[in-house]
């Protein structure tokens, strides 16, 4: 996908150390700042520290967005309930201690996914801290609602990640790798293999990311990839393929040497011509592949012979795999 040289770097920055650094500080300086000057210092420190525990979980803006539903709910359930049991049970305090976690595990039970466990242990020990004083319990709620808000919304405003962009790098990347090891394993060398693992999963990894962040409220910084997620997709599960084949030749190798020269020149005649269609698929869609560019594999006669029969398979899966991808960019 095409985008101008100034978005590229911000897109490339936005997935670094450097910019989660900076959401950090912004978060902490947002978050401190404006409750400090009208002088409730308590107020700022826990602003401040929702604000950055809702960027602490990594680059991605559904999981801070989970993070702020849950924690939210969390305190805004737990917190008034349990400081309703004490002040029931008052001037009973252990009565109320042990009432606390019955009362408030008993609703988690009911319904988990409104709770946060990690959050939960932080609001029933304020609970037994603040008991029944009310300014206590309303400065943690203000803190936490409006704290962990600010968080969500710098992660989602200010250099958002681009799982996107990181997705299509990935895959020039990936596909390199994919058709150097095709080539590296029709030669006899496994050398190749480790790297294109190593790229396959890290590919594998921004497709999930982008896929799960396109789920997140408004997420308008990866609407122009939705289209493309299926080909992302499609481009995953022939990387995938291609690390079957490398294992598959690794595991082989004694078979692929001692076949005969025949098929193994067909062979690789035609996987080469596939890898050379793969490569030629990143730049836009190609003539699709052609029934007859298998022909020195499909009208050998290989009866009894299992693993020649194995790796002829495996290249018209490539080849299918290719079509596919093929005539899902010319329908994109």
């Amino acid at each position: 996908m095409n985008s101008s040289p100034l978005k590229s770097r911000l897109a490339d920055f936005s997935l670094t150390d450097n910019a989660r650094y900076l959401k950090f500080a912004l978060a902490m300086w947002l978050g401190y700042f404006p409750a400090y000057w009208y002088g409730n210092n308590e107020v700022a420190i826990g602003m401040a520290t929702s604000a950055m525990l809702t960027l602490a979980l990594g680059n991605s803006v559904n999981a801070a967005q989970s993070y702020f539903y849950q924690r939210v709910l969390t305190n805004v359930i737990a917190v008034p309930v349990g400081c309703l049991v004490l002040w029931l049970t008052h001037p009973h305090f252990v009565l109320g201690v042990v009432l606390v976690p019955i009362v408030i595990l008993g609703l988690v039970k009911l319904r988990p996914q409104f709770f946060r466990l990690t959050s939960l242990t932080v609001a029933m020990t304020l609970i037994l801290y603040s008991g029944t004083y009310m300014e206590l319990i309303e400065q943690r709620l203000f803190s936490v609602i409006v704290g962990m808000f600010l968080g969500f919304a710098i992660h989602k405003l200010i250099l958002p990640p681009d799982h996107g962009h990181e997705a299509h790098k990935l895959l020039l990347q990936a596909t390199g790798a994919a058709t150097a090891c095709v080539r590296a394993s029709l030669a006899g060398d496994q050398a190749a293999l480790p790297a294109l693992e190593k790229s396959a999963n890290a590919f594998r990894a921004s497709v999930q990311m982008l896929a799960v962040d396109l789920n997140s409220l408004m997420p308008w910084h990866l609407e122009r990839y939705r289209a493309d997620l299926g080909l992302l997709k499609t481009h995953q599960q022939v990387l995938d393929f291609l690390v079957d084949f490398g294992k598959l030749m690794k595991t082989f190798a004694a078979e692929y040497t001692s076949a005969s020269p025949t098929f193994k020149a067909a062979l690789q005649e035609v996987m080469l011509q596939m890898a050379a269609t793969h490569d030629a698929l990143l730049a836009g869609p190609v003539p699709a592949v052609q029934v007859s560019a298998l022909q020195p594999l499909t009208q050998m006669n290989l009866a009894g012979n299992v693993h020649e029969s194995l790796f002829r398979g495996k290249a018209v899966e490539y080849a299918l795999l290719l079509e596919k991808l093929g005539k899902q960019q010319l329908s994109a």
